[in-house]
C-alpha cells in the first residue's frame, strides 16, 4: 500500500458525516465504534479499511468474529487494521485523525475533530476530551 493522502474537499466530506451521525445511536455494522472511523477515515483519504466487512456483521459477535483476523484483544486489533496509517501524538492531531480511547462501555475507537473526540453513543455522537485517547494514528499525514 502506498502512501496515504487526504483528497480535495476531504474536511466538508468528514464534517458531513459527523453532522450526519450527531444523532445517529450506536448499532454494530452501520454506527459502531470501528464503522464510524474507518467511514471518517474513507471520507478523508477514500481508502476503505474495513471494505471486505462492510455489510456483513450485525452484532457485538459478528464485529468480534471479523476483529478476530487482526489479533486477540481489541487494542491489538486495532492496532493492525490501523497499520496503514501514521501513528501520531496527541499534540500533533489533525482533524479526521482516530484514536483508540477509553469510553464509558469500555475500549473503543473515536475520530479527532474540533479538539475532541467523538465517538457513537446510545443516543448518537459522545464527545470525549483527548485524555480518554490511549493511542492516536494521523489519517492521510506524517
Amino acid at each position: 500500500m502506498g502512501k496515504i493522502e487526504r483528497v480535495s474537499g476531504w474536511e466538508s466530506r468528514l464534517n458531513r458525516l459527523l453532522q450526519d451521525r450527531l444523532n445517529t445511536p450506536f448499532e454494530w455494522g452501520s454506527n459502531d465504534c470501528v464503522s464510524f472511523a474507518c467511514t471518517a477515515i474513507c471520507e478523508i483519504t477514500e481508502l476503505d479499511l474495513i471494505r471486505e466487512h462492510r455489510g456483513e456483521y450485525s452484532s457485538e459477535e459478528g464485529a468480534f468474529e471479523r476483529l478476530a483476523a487482526y489479533g486477540s484483544s481489541f487494542p491489538s486489533q486495532i492496532s493492525k487494521l490501523f497499520e496503514p496509517l501514521n501513528k501520531a501524538s496527541d499534540a500533533l492531531l489533525w482533524s479526521g485523525d482516530v484514536a483508540l480511547i477509553r469510553h464509558p462501555c469500555g475500549v473503543s475507537v473515536a475520530v479527532y475533530h474540533s479538539g475532541r473526540l467523538f465517538a457513537p453513543g446510545e443516543q448518537g455522537l459522545d464527545f470525549l476530551t483527548l485524555d480518554e485517547g490511549l493511542k492516536f494514528w494521523g489519517v492521510g499525514h506524517e
